[in-house]
């Protein structure tokens, strides 16, 4: 997947600089990706048809509409890539409760998930890099999450806090959010 994004972050008919930094840089800015798209899947509707920040959602639907016109233009990948990484930091200031998603329309919240599905899987072909490496390290981890969640809950912190390190140790780095879940991802 870390190639197939790399690849797609320049245009077909321009040579590409490969390089163990490059992809290196383009592992990160697709874990970054699909982040955000992971976090857009979990955003509710906010239950409005209009927006409250009206220049907010003038300027997602702006890139959210370019993306098929960057597509007919000669099959311009990078400028696509381009503007799904321009809406991210809103859709994880939404997940964060930075920014309410009533300030987006819940037309334009619907047509930014169908156009980060359409191009990300149907279109690009990405998938997660945790589905192609190995399933069960997902499963493997939320056992460990959910007996370190019970730990916590009985007031053992030391074992919550054991099992928070030794994933550390590993690689793998524990969230806690503010909601009470904890999210984890690969460092």
């Amino acid at each position: 997947m870390t190639v197939r994004f790399f690849i797609l972050q320049s245009h077909y008919r321009s040579p590409l600089d490969f390089s163990d930094e490059a992809l290196q840089g383009s592992e990160k800015a697709f874990k970054r990706l699909w982040e955000a798209y992971e976090n857009l899947k979990n955003i509710g509707f906010g239950g409005s048809a209009s927006a409250t920040n009206v220049a907010l959602n003038e300027k997602i639907s702006n890139w959210l509409n370019e993306m098929e016109v960057f597509m007919d233009d000669d099959f311009s990948t990078p400028k696509i890539i381009a503007n799904l990484f321009e809406i991210a930091p809103t859709i994880n200031s939404i997940k964060d409760g930075l920014i309410s998603v009533k300030e987006i329309g819940d037309e334009t919240l619907a047509l930014m998930k169908e156009r980060f599905e359409t191009f990300l899987e149907k279109i690009f072909g990405l998938k997660p890099l945790s589905e192609t490496n190995n399933d069960k390290l997902g499963d493997v981890l939320e056992l460990l999450l959910e007996i370190r969640k019970e730990a916590k809950q009985k007031k053992d912190f030391a074992t919550s806090d054991n099992i928070r390190n030794k994933l550390n140790d590993k690689g793998i780095i524990i969230k806690d959010e503010k909601d009470g879940n904890t999210s984890w991802s690969i460092a």
